[in-house]
């Protein structure tokens, strides 16, 4: 859009002490063009504030639950623009044009310490509003833009399931081993912290501590119905139909997730956008649940337990064991607290 005396910039008709109400009397389409041409620095023309005040007034509104806010973003669905693919893509893009020295809007970063806030309240707040629309990518990426901190969980998670997979396939179920190993998995995410070379409050927020707790609650479940655990121990069913049903709930934890994500991010993403997120999130569970499977396996199928369980439980067995962990821990989660896995604890 040109800007002249006769059409002037429709950044002149945002008012900073409005409280939003402005963005009422503002187009739609007028929106669009504010949004891309805050992005593109249009607010600090040649390193100077020209519409400096108005740029953080946009910058709050564009992620706000106000209602204007959100109706403009349903809008934008309806009607899609290529320059703004998504609400997440173009938060995180605004806020790494605010973190780029070489871009004019890094102008909007010296005034949030000069005369706003300290930074790290606006690191601290946009960290948060990531996670609770269940994207943990980018929740990183407010502290570091190296792709390896954004996706480290996915090797972390990887690496916990093998040393799972690794102990079991070894038979060592014996004397303190099984301890060892899950204090070895729990040291993958301690380095994977290394990796992300972000604040480790931070980090460990973003690998969802609440989704441990919920599998580990899960686990506390099995140890209280010992007929359940008897009946997977002695099941007899052909590896095939375990892995059926140990596949089956993963895939109902997967739904869930979906579901909930679609339910709360606004505005609502499609079936895709969505199982990616539950993807990154269902990863982490899968984790959780093989470092609670070391830790209560050795106990769950001994004798201690049941004097009937004599022998080593069977590969189906155990992972049965986990995806019904797994499964309980969200289902107990959906129950008691109605807060997202990504909540902070």
């Amino acid at each position: 859009m040109e800007t002249s005396p006769f059409n002037p910039s429709p950044w002149r008709r945002v008012d900073p002490a409005g409280f939003f109400d402005c963005f009422k009397a503002i187009s739609n389409t007028d929106k669009v063009w504010l949004a891309k041409d805050a992005r593109d620095g249009g607010c600090f023309i040649n390193g100077k504030d020209a519409f400096g005040k108005e740029f953080h007034t946009w910058l709050r509104w564009v992620q706000s639950d106000h209602p204007r806010a959100v109706l403009w973003w349903h809008w934008l669905n309806e009607h899609p623009d290529p320059d703004i693919p998504s609400r997440d893509e173009y938060v995180s893009k605004l806020w790494q044009t605010m973190n780029d020295s070489n871009h004019p809007n890094h102008r909007a970063k010296t005034q949030v310490s000069d005369e706003l806030t300290s930074w790290s309240y606006y690191e601290r707040h946009f960290f948060n509003w990531f996670l609770s629309r269940y994207n943990v990518v980018d929740a990183r990426r407010v502290f570091n833009q190296s792709w390896i901190s954004r996706y480290v969980h996915l090797p972390v998670s990887l690496l916990t399931l093998g040393a799972a997979i690794g102990f079991f396939g070894f038979g060592c179920q014996s004397g303190c081993e099984w301890m060892v190993a899950a204090l070895a998995s729990m040291l993958v995410f301690v380095l994977g912290n290394l990796a992300a070379w972000i604040e480790p409050s931070y980090y460990l927020q973003s690998l969802m501590p609440r989704m441990a707790v919920t599998t580990g609650l899960g686990y506390l479940f099995l140890f209280s119905g010992s007929g359940l655990v008897a009946a997977i121990y002695k099941n007899s069913l052909p590896w095939q139909g375990q892995m059926a049903i140990t596949i089956g709930l993963v895939l109902v934890v997967s739904i869930y997730m979906v579901q909930v994500i679609q339910r709360r991010v606004v505005p609502r993403l499609n079936f895709w956008h969505a199982g990616g997120r539950a993807l990154h999130l269902l990863c982490l569970g899968i984790a959780y649940s093989a470092i609670g499977l070391l830790v209560s396996a050795p106990i769950l199928f001994s004798p201690l337990f049941d004097e009937t369980f004599t022998n080593a439980p069977t590969w189906g067995a155990l992972v049965i064991t986990a995806a019904i962990a797994l499964a309980i821990g969200v289902a107990l989660q959906l129950v008691w607290d109605d807060k997202p896995v990504t909540e902070p604890l």
